[in-house]
């Protein structure tokens, strides 16, 4: 089990108006396929917004430019 050790912090991602709850820990059923789901999307999304704890962090743009460098 991975833990990020802070369950007091939810953060939801949103994009093409559905939500992805990152899961705090990963190791059971729900939190990988939560995490397969949400990794799986991002990949096609042009834009998301970012929640922690229901406030809004931010909205990020896809830069296509870094999305063909490799690291």
């Amino acid at each position: 089990t991975i833990s990020s050790h802070d369950n007091s912090t939810d953060i939801t991602v949103v994009m093409d108006h559905k939500q992805y709850a990152i899961p705090s820990t990963l190791g059971w059923r729900n939190g990988d396929n939560a995490w397969f789901s949400f990794i799986m999307d991002i990949r096609k999304a042009r834009q998301f917004e970012v929640y922690v704890n229901d406030r809004k962090a931010g909205t990020f743009s896809v830069d296509l430019t870094n999305a063909t460098k490799a690291l």
